[in-house]
């Protein structure tokens, strides 16, 4: 079985969630079925998004790049356009379950601050990773061989659980958090562009058969994305899903110049609508691929 990634799993900190501070393993595939600012017809809500100039640029340059590492790494909504654009499979990396199995846990296998898996988060992040059902479960099941105790699938959540994978979902051997980042108004969406509560249902449907939580993490810039947070919410709950957090994240990284601004109101918006404030610690240290 192969899986395709973006670039190499790294050992990091967790930024963002409920899950932030938490050294972990992120593992990030390619692919998605969002375009959230680029140029491809979104296979979700069928528009096409137009790819800006300074990502076009290293598209032109493509040619100057040697591998991940050196690519530029930009504030954008979405910062992993290596692992959407196809001008960038070139960079991508395949692995099979028992090489990719071999390099997690090589990550801490030789340093005595780790026992194996046991103190570790497993990210799966993207892209989007819920698009590789299969491939999560067949790694998830090796990799509870080394004391995996807890996995977080950082998902869009428009792609619910496959039916026919139901079973093996319930069997789930780790703790499981499905981090949801719905794309709102602050990545040009519409509500009924990316809304999916049948989704988000079929998450909180295992709670009953793991030990599972599901959480909300919208991305915002001002108080003008709020009424599309509580339009989201709102259907979620129409359609009977269970919710165990909902997080405001700023909009903006290290670049913005009012990324210190936009933080600061959203922490107020967390006041005032009784929402968690979650940071983007990696939008604050963000200046290389693999932090």
């Amino acid at each position: 079985m192969k899986h395709i990634l973006a670039e190499k799993p790294f050992l990091s900190i967790q930024g963002e969630g409920i899950h932030a501070g938490r050294p972990s393993i992120f593992v990030r595939y390619a692919g998605c079925n969002l375009r959230c600012q680029f140029g491809l017809k979104c296979k979700n809500c069928n528009k096409v998004r137009d790819i800006p100039d300074y990502i076009q640029n290293v598209i032109d340059n493509i040619d100057d790049y040697n591998n991940v590492e050196d690519l530029p790494v930009f504030p954008t909504y979405c910062d992993t356009y290596i692992g959407i654009l196809p001008e960038f499979r070139r960079f991508w990396i395949n692995y099979e379950t028992k090489e990719l199995v071999d390099y997690i846990v090589g990550l801490v296998k030789d340093n005595e601050n780790y026992k194996d898996l046991t103190d570790i988060d497993i990210v799966f992040t993207g892209g989007e990773p819920m698009l590789h059902q299969d491939k999560m479960l067949a790694l998830v099941k090796e990799l509870s061989e080394y004391n995996l105790n807890n996995v977080t699938i950082e998902t869009n959540g428009t792609l619910p659980i496959k039916e026919e994978l139901y079973e093996q979902w319930a069997e789930f051997p780790a703790d499981l958090t499905f981090s949801v980042s719905p794309k709102i108004s602050s990545a040009n969406y519409t509500i009924d562009d990316t809304c999916v509560p049948e989704a988000i249902k079929s998450y909180s449907d295992l709670i009953d058969t793991t030990n599972e939580k599901v959480v909300l993490k919208f991305v915002v810039q001002n108080e003008s994305d709020i009424p599309m947070v509580l339009q989201f919410v709102e259907r979620y709950k129409e359609a009977g899903c269970f919710v165990e957090e909902i997080c405001l994240m700023p909009c903006g990284g290290k670049a913005d110049p009012d990324f210190e601004e936009t933080q600061r109101e959203v922490f107020d918006l967390c006041v005032k609508y009784n929402f968690r404030y979650s940071p983007r610690l990696q939008m604050i240290k963000l200046n290389s691929w693999g932090v």
